[in-house]
């Protein structure tokens, strides 16, 4: 099972952490994770971090997530897995309750678990029934059904295979992306020079 290769597997914060709105969002220390954070890629997005403030005596050390930490949407329309790599740890991100996080063990690659939760082996697990209940629109994933799954890990030699092509892949689509809006630009440019040459 799953939960036997973890060092934790923990939901996020409740909301109860947190002050509501304030003013001077620029001063706090935190910033909530947000399920739009979550790129289908498998990376998490830190250009509109939302920052927080951790109400007074709330413990929050807890929830804030460590580079190698796997972050599983646990409710809304589509369930996302990402890592979180040093860059987004800087951050200070806190995991909120619409997320379930998974510490695995020293020497296991978290590239693993997040590939395999957004691969259709992973999806079809994720929507067992013991796993997770959904209304017409919602999906809803229980921690203690996750901690259930059973994933056989391969071998560290295959998972650091995967963790090789998991992230060259990644750099790979986000180079042709780049290229392609690069290649746009040109021929809007090009043809907005021949519209005013006319």
């Amino acid at each position: 099972m799953i939960f036997e290769q973890c060092e934790t597997m923990f939901a996020g914060a409740p909301s109860a952490f947190f002050e509501k709105e304030t003013a001077q969002q620029s001063d706090h220390k935190y910033c909530a994770l947000k399920g739009s954070d979550l790129l289908s890629d498998g990376y998490i997005s830190t250009e509109s971090l939302q920052r927080i403030e951790v109400k007074e005596g709330k413990k929050i050390d807890k929830f804030l997530l460590k580079s190698g930490d796997v972050v599983l949407l646990a409710r809304g329309q589509s369930m996302k897995c990402c890592i979180v790599t040093e860059e987004v740890a800087k951050h200070n991100l806190v995991a909120t309750a619409n997320f379930i996080v998974i510490r695995i063990k020293s020497g296991l690659k978290a590239e693993f678990i997040v590939s395999y939760f957004n691969s259709p082996l992973g999806k079809k697990a994720l929507n067992h029934s013991s796993v997770s209940s959904s209304t017409n629109v919602i999906k809803s994933i229980s921690l203690s059904g996750l901690k259930k799954i059973n994933i056989k890990f391969p071998t560290v030699e295959v998972q650091n295979q995967i963790a090789g092509l998991f992230h060259a892949g990644i750099a790979a689509n986000r180079a042709t992306l780049k290229l392609a809006e690069q290649q746009q630009k040109t021929v809007e440019a090009k043809v907005l020079n021949l519209i005013e040459a006319t």
